[in-house]
C-alpha cells in the first residue's frame, strides 16, 4: 500500500537457522569376551553422520573416539555419544552392559590315590593333571567312604576366584583293607598249630572235646 505507507530502504533482518538432533545410525554392540590375562576391547564401534561418536566407561567422565578396554572380568557400561558437528546439536549418552566372563581354570582330569585300611575322607588324595592356575583341590564335606569303589565330590578352588570360575566334579576313590585278619582255633588247651601235625578224627570223636575260635580284624 504505497499510497499511504513509505518504502523503506537499508533494513537487514538476521535469521538463524537452529541445529538438529544428532542420531546414531549403528549402534555400539558388547564383544563376547572371557577373562585372558590381557585387556580387551569391550565393544565393536557405532557409527554416525552427524558429528563423532565417542565413548566412556563413566557416563559424566571423559569421552573419547577410542574403544573402552578392560582387564578384569566382570560388568561394564559403555557410554556412548555423538559429539555434534556444526549443524547437529550433541546427543544424550546411552550406554550398552558389557561382561567379560570369568575364565575356566583348565585343570585337567582329578584324581585319586588308593585309601588304605581307613574310611576317613581325610585320607583322600587329590592331584590334578594340569596345575597352571594356582588353588585348592579339596574333598566336599559330609561324604563317606564304604571299602571298594567310591564315587566323591571334590571342589577346585582358584586363588584368583575375581577372574576363574570354581570348578565341580566327582572322582573314583578305591578303599583297600591290606592287613589281613588274625586268629587262632583252640581245642581246649592246646591250639590249633600246636596240634596240626597230631590231630585225628579220632581225637574228635574219641572223646567230647571243647573248641573255640577267636578272630579279630583291624577295623
Amino acid at each position: 500500500d504505497t499510497a499511504n505507507y513509505n518504502t523503506m530502504t537499508g533494513i537487514s533482518v538476521s535469521v538463524e537457522v537452529g541445529k538438529a538432533a544428532s542420531s546414531v545410525i549403528e549402534v555400539p554392540t558388547a564383544n563376547e569376551l572371557t577373562y585372558n590375562g590381557s585387556e580387551q576391547t569391550l565393544i565393536a564401534a557405532g557409527s554416525t553422520n552427524d558429528g563423532e561418536l565417542v565413548y566412556s566407561l563413566t557416563k559424566d567422565g571423559a569421552y573419547s573416539e577410542a574403544l573402552p578396554k578392560a582387564k578384569t572380568a566382570g560388568e561394564y557400561l559403555v557410554w556412548y555419544k555423538v559429539i555434534g558437528d556444526s549443524n547437529h546439536k550433541d546427543s544424550t549418552p546411552a550406554s550398552i552392559e558389557v561382561e567379560i566372563a570369568k575364565a575356566d581354570p583348565s585343570i585337567g582330569a582329578v584324581t585319586a590315590g588308593v585309601v588304605n585300611d581307613t574310611l576317613e575322607t581325610s585320607a583322600i588324595v587329590l592331584t590334578r593333571a594340569n596345575t597352571d592356575i594356582p588353588g585348592t583341590l579339596t574333598v566336599d564335606a559330609g561324604q563317606t567312604l564304604a571299602w571298594g569303589d567310591n564315587t566323591i565330590r571334590y571342589t577346585f578352588t582358584p586363588n584368583d576366584t575375581t577372574n576363574y570360575k570354581v570348578v565341580t566334579g566327582t572322582v573314583n576313590v578305591t578303599v583297600d583293607d591290606t592287613i589281613a585278619p588274625t586268629g587262632t582255633v583252640s581245642i581246649d588247651d592246646n591250639q590249633w598249630n600246636d596240634l596240626w601235625n597230631t590231630i585225628t578224627f579220632g581225637l574228635f570223636f574219641k572223646e567230647t572235646q571243647t573248641v573255640s575260635v577267636n578272630a579279630s580284624d583291624n577295623l
